[in-house]
């Protein structure tokens, strides 16, 4: 059996709180956050690593860009790092990539654990022969254009909240 999966506490303004939750909404008290990363991995001819949501996951079978929580200890940028590694086998530079959106849900709003979230825009060319897939989170990859981005985004079969498409948009065209 593994481990329960830590995370730190942040307050609303992102503050550190000091100390930890396991991975369960009944041990995130309302007023407290944790902290959730999604990476855009964009490569030279504009398509964007996407990877489908197995079954078993609420969300099942929307397409997403790799995304998870931060580990306690860990920064955005090595929770970003770790979370593209574990779900789809591709390592990025870990001195590349930039934040290009940050955010907060709130559980009373989203009906989700009440967290920061960041969105990390990478640049990096990725073979799907490559993509190894993470059994239990993910279960398909592609690599979409952004006009298919916003294809998945308007049918409602892109997972992961606040719509990217503008940022993006103003980032790569």
């Amino acid at each position: 059996m593994n481990a329960p999966e830590l995370w730190d506490v942040y307050d609303a303004n992102r503050a550190p709180a000091g100390r930890t939750v396991t991975r369960d909404s009944a041990n995130v008290p309302p007023g407290d956050y944790h902290l959730v990363v999604r990476a855009f991995i964009v490569g030279r001819d504009g398509r964007i690593l996407l990877t489908k949501r197995s079954p078993n996951k609420r969300g099942a079978g929307m397409w997403e860009a790799p995304a998870g929580s931060v580990l306690a200890g860990e920064d955005s940028r090595a929770g970003v790092l770790r979370e593209v590694l574990e779900e789809c086998g591709v390592a990025l530079d870990p001195n590349g990539g930039e934040i290009f959106r940050q955010g907060l849900w709130t559980a009373e709003t989203y009906g989700d654990i009440s967290h920061h979230w960041d969105e990390w825009l990478f640049l990096r060319d990725v073979d799907l022969s490559e993509v190894r897939l993470q059994e239990g989170e993910t279960c398909d990859a592609t690599l979409a254009t952004l006009g298919e981005l916003e294809t998945l985004v308007s049918g409602g079969c892109f997972f992961g909240g606040a719509d990217p498409l503008p940022e993006l948009r103003r980032i790569l065209r």
